[in-house]
């Protein structure tokens, strides 16, 4: 819904909104706006935001963990996580970040369709829906309180691929999108059952106790995505009309984004896939070892944080 103000109401605080289907209508409701004006300088770079809800009681606190701790050394100052339904462990680590501040979480119950089709059998979530809900509620959250809005799910993270990059902020100066509202990392599939990279296997803290998957899994595709397929993308939240999985469209017409080179970010998309490896697809990529001793310092100073909580499920670390 769009209001438009006459232009002598532009300098008066307008505090609340009413709505009827006729001008000069008696109005009976009463909506009270929120103070949305925009700072002289966003409080956060980025904020991250998943795409698709926590759901079929997800899990895998590792990846959790290592995906929190990853994104933030990249640069997010905060994250938004819609949940459906996750197991206690998760929970507790949900928790722990937001008594840090660095994470909101959201319960939600996504719409669902009836179908008597043979590939919709009774009560089914209509996952497309849902998430596109969820992408513009993240958007209109985080209006003027984020400099960039970055879309992700649990199993990607949007890398700087030059050895001398290490944040968001150095991927996008390399690149010469600093001016950009919208910017677009292409995809490329790192490979998870393809082996554990045996410069980490011996490493017990990697492949054992905290299991990073972005460090223990090196085999990639040879070909990354073409923009606009499977990409994901960060965007200034005011400047966003619609936003779908894989792109955004701007206020004001159809804008392209900055792209990303491959050889500067990429988004990395850790997956299973059912063939085996063999040396015409797959390349070995080490970028995320320029992370390796952060990132499991970080990683280990949330599990001592964790402690007592993991405990609780009979894990000792």
């Amino acid at each position: 819904m769009e209001c438009v103000f006459e232009r002598n109401l532009y300098h008066k605080k307008n505090t609340i909104l009413s709505l009827t289907t006729k001008p000069c209508d008696k109005p009976n409701n009463a909506i009270f706006i929120n103070d949305n004006h925009r700072p002289e300088r966003s409080p956060v770079n980025y904020t991250v935001c998943i795409c698709g809800p926590t759901k079929y009681n997800y899990s895998d606190y590792q990846r959790v963990i290592e995906w929190m701790e990853l994104n933030r050394i990249l640069g997010a100052g905060r994250t938004i996580i819609y949940n459906v339904d996750t197991s206690r462990l998760v929970q507790s680590v949900f928790n722990y970040y937001r008594r840090r501040g660095e994470l909101e979480v959201y319960n939600v119950n996504p719409p669902y369709i009836y179908g008597d089709q043979r590939w919709i059998k009774g009560k089914h979530e209509d996952p497309a829906y849902a998430k596109m809900s969820m992408r513009h509620d993240c958007i209109m959250r985080e209006m003027f309180k984020t400099r960039y809005v970055v879309f992700l799910d649990l199993d990607e993270n949007i890398v700087p691929r030059i050895s001398d990059d290490y944040t968001w902020d150095d991927m996008i100066k390399s690149t010469g999108c600093e001016n950009d509202d919208y910017i677009m990392a292409g995809n490329v599939h790192f490979r998870r059952n393809w082996g554990v990279d045996y410069m980490v296997k011996k490493d017990p803290e990697i492949s054992f106790t905290y299991r990073l998957l972005t460090l223990m899994t090196t085999y990639r595709d040879e070909m990354f995505f073409p923009p606009m397929t499977r990409s994901k993308y960060m965007v200034k939240p005011e400047t966003v009309a619609a936003a779908s999985t894989h792109r955004a469209f701007l206020i004001g017409g159809l804008k392209q984004p900055c792209l990303l080179r491959t050889h500067i970010g990429a988004l990395h998309h850790y997956k299973y896939r059912n063939n085996h490896i063999n040396d015409t697809e797959s390349v070995r990529d080490r970028t995320m070892f320029k992370y390796r001793d952060l990132l499991l310092e970080n990683v280990a100073r949330a599990y001592r944080d964790l402690r007592k909580d993991l405990e609780l499920f009979d894990i000792f670390v």
